[in-house]
């Protein structure tokens, strides 16, 4: 309980940022939703050396930021 009680002490000045900053999201869903479809396809890969991955999650991020960019012009 103590662990607890200090954890939430320490989380709490952070935990509303959404109510003062509205482009700040509520939930991190969005963000566990992005790992979780960049971990599947990376699996879908299976094989790929060190490097390779690094490079696929490279070109992964830069091809979501463009998509990212064009539906917001």
């Amino acid at each position: 309980v103590c662990k607890a009680y200090t954890h939430l002490r320490r989380a709490l000045p952070n935990m509303f940022q959404f109510v003062e900053h509205p482009d700040v999201p509520r939930t991190t869903a969005a963000l566990e939703s992005f790992f979780g479809q960049l971990k599947e396809n990376i699996s879908l890969h299976r094989g790929l050396s060190k490097r390779h991955c690094e490079e696929y999650v490279r070109w992964y991020l830069h091809f979501r930021h463009q998509t990212h960019i064009e539906k917001h012009k």
